[in-house]
């Protein structure tokens, strides 16, 4: 590895995936990360797509219904195409590097993987990675574009590279944090019932999860979710088993999912997670918490204003540490 890429930041490296860290990379990403507000995904927007331990620049080609976007990967280096992708030269995006846009591994990929955006491809390059995905011709290309060549052999490098593409792609596809619904539904009263105990429990229970009285009835009757954080304790008082407490989970309003998988969340998200945790596990403890506080001041979390309620959690749960 050269110095100059042992000076590169881990996070500029990841941002590219299969791409070299550039000046215009590393300048791109650091503006990204200092913007303050953070729109959805549009055409023609250059991203970095993450989730867990996958990384990757994508174009986003088209929005499909609601936070779900078709996107094509990008990469500068090594240097591979494929007949399906389009090769664009450096001056026409913000990489500084010659770019390879394999539109024909475009797919569909939800909201929630969209991490930093770096900026935007004229129309035409974009109009121009369709095109040639279709199978359209090159001669119809604008000037600094040519389409890709193709692979002749599956033990030639690009071959590797647009496997590993793919793959990375599918993992993307497939983020997900938010459970669903899960065993009978009955609330943890309707499971306990006919106990003599249950009294005894709730006072074990406040001391168990550092919550009044109040709180625990509430859960106790469903009227306030157990989240997946509470609920070995929970199983551990009341005797039952860790799977049955979560079967009194409901299920979070889609609209509170659907706000928190948009871009303009991830930062403080990922703010939220403490060492080691996943960031499934950190969003989960801000939708139960925010659906909580929901419940908690208006009596119903039905039709709160989600963005509203997330910001007003967020506030009264700041980060013990800087964001990474």
């Amino acid at each position: 590895m050269s110095d100059q890429h042992r000076r590169v930041p881990e996070r500029v490296r990841r941002a590219g995936a299969a791409a070299a860290a550039s000046p215009g990379l590393i300048k791109a990403v650091r503006s990204a990360e200092n913007t303050a507000v953070v729109h959805d995904p549009a055409r023609g927007q250059l991203w970095r797509a993450s989730w867990d331990d996958v990384a990757q620049l994508v174009l986003v080609l088209r929005i499909i219904g609601t936070g779900t976007v078709v996107v094509a990967p990008v990469t500068t280096d090594p240097p591979a195409c494929d007949e399906s992708s389009v090769v664009v030269s450096a001056d026409l995006t913000m990489l500084g590097h010659t770019a390879t846009l394999w539109g024909g591994l475009a797919m569909e990929v939800p909201f929630l993987v969209f991490d930093l955006l770096l900026g935007n491809l004229a129309p035409t390059v974009v109009d121009a990675v369709e095109h040639v995905a279709a199978g359209g011709g090159a001669e119809m290309l604008p000037e600094g574009v040519s389409a890709g060549t193709p692979v002749v052999s599956p033990f030639d490098p690009a071959a590797e590279v647009r496997a590993e593409l793919s793959d990375a792609l599918e993992r993307l596809r497939g983020a997900a944090w938010a459970p669903r619904a899960l065993g009978s539904g009955k609330s943890l009263r309707e499971l306990l019932r006919g106990r003599s105990d249950v009294p005894v429990l709730m006072e074990e229970l406040t001391k168990a999860l550092g919550l009044g009285l109040p709180d625990v009835l509430s859960i106790l009757m469903g009227k306030r979710p157990v989240t997946p954080e509470q609920a070995p304790l929970v199983a551990r008082v009341t005797g039952l088993t860790e799977e049955e407490v979560l079967s009194a989970v409901s299920p979070l309003p889609s609209g509170l999912v659907s706000e928190l998988d948009r871009p303009r969340w991830r930062k403080a998200l990922r703010a939220q997670r403490r060492s080691g945790e996943s960031e499934t596990a950190a969003r989960l403890t801000v939708a139960y918490g925010t659906l909580a506080l929901a419940a908690r001041q208006t009596g119903s979390a039905s039709a709160p204003s989600w963005p509203q309620r997330i910001h007003q959690y967020l506030a009264t749960h700041p980060p013990d540490r800087p964001d990474r």
